[in-house]
């Protein structure tokens, strides 16, 4: 569901289309109400990194050139409440998406009210993950509110040199339901208006496939071309949409319009030249994210990680 804001969204529907809704998800144990998640949507929808390219490969903390990196995904346990004094579990999954071991992981929430995040563990290795949870209680501001809006962020510090990774902010909402005792008399007249709301629920993601071209190479010089299949997978219009690959030497990469409607695609394309290292490393492999930001929001939403791998091949001679 896109974040609520002033003239959009169910925040401003009318008074009684507002209660049926939530007598409509209180009756009907069915209905769910989902949020933004955002430097990924929340379910499996992109894990955000910190916008700084990911460069290629695992590189010791004492290397001149690594790149300290996280990702957040934030959920909340229920996603909607009724009443001052109601428990919100917040759960946070972090992973190190850098290519340098971290330390003193944690979370970043200045949430008023809530606990102190904790996580399973505060050290990762590269590609490692671990959850973290905060509680948190409505209060009478929140049911007056209609609604709670998070925004959270991950750190973290790298052992030898304690330089600093912190993933995209990560924001999730939850919405407030009237209790149904002073509603069920308003239910009737707007089932329409419900079903048209349901159907109409914002929802940002975006997806990404990789690909290079040709997979195989045999000398320094040799071009490889990539491609990017970016895809509005969401419910609402996505602008600012471009790609984050840290593949050090890659081109700039080309894409043919920065906005995304529901639904449509569009190709981006960059290229790069294979160098002595690669021909002695035997593999080029990189890590890429799409993102884009919906409209009315400052905070993208992100696609998952996806990575393309070209060999070598030495043709043996003699």
């Amino acid at each position: 569901m896109g974040v609520p804001r002033p003239g959009g969204g169910f925040r401003h529907l009318r008074r009684t289309r507002a209660l049926a809704i939530g007598a409509l998800a209180c009756a009907m144990a069915s209905a769910t109400i989902t949020a933004t998640m955002t430097g990924q949507a929340r379910a499996e929808t992109a894990i955000a990194g910190s916008g700084h390219p990911h460069r290629s490969g695992h590189r010791p903390a004492g290397s001149a050139n690594y790149e300290p990196d996280l990702s957040l995904r934030e959920a909340a346990t229920p996603m909607a409440f009724s009443g001052p004094g109601q428990p919100i579990r917040f759960t946070y999954h972090v992973t190190n998406i850098g290519d340098v071991p971290l330390v003193d992981v944690g979370i970043i929430d200045h949430l008023p009210g809530l606990s102190h995040a904790t996580c399973r563990t505060r050290a990762l290795d590269v590609d490692e993950s671990t959850n973290c949870t905060a509680w948190y209680h409505t209060t009478p501001r929140d049911v007056a509110a209609g609604w709670i809006h998070n925004v959270a962020t991950a750190r973290g510090v790298t052992p030898e040199d304690h330089s600093p990774a912190f993933s995209e902010p990560c924001e999730v909402n939850i919405h407030g339901i009237p209790h149904i005792a002073h509603i069920v008399p308003h239910i009737v007249p707007v089932l329409p208006h419900i079903a048209h709301a349901v159907r109409h629920v914002e929802h940002p993601a975006i997806g990404l496939r990789k690909r290079v071209r040709p997979k195989t190479y045999s000398r320094v010089g040799q071009v490889l071309q990539y491609s990017y299949r970016v895809t509005n997978t969401g419910t609402v219009t996505l602008h600012r949409v471009h790609i984050h690959d840290g593949l050090r030497g890659l081109s700039a990469i080309s894409c043919p319009k920065r906005t995304l409607r529901r639904g449509e695609s569009m190709t981006c394309t960059a290229t790069y030249r294979v160098t002595r290292h690669d021909l002695m490393t035997k593999v080029v492999r990189n890590r890429a994210f799409s993102k884009g930001t919906p409209a009315g929001s400052r905070v993208p939403v992100c696609s998952r990680l996806v990575s393309a791998t070209a060999y070598a091949h030495i043709p043996v001679t003699g």
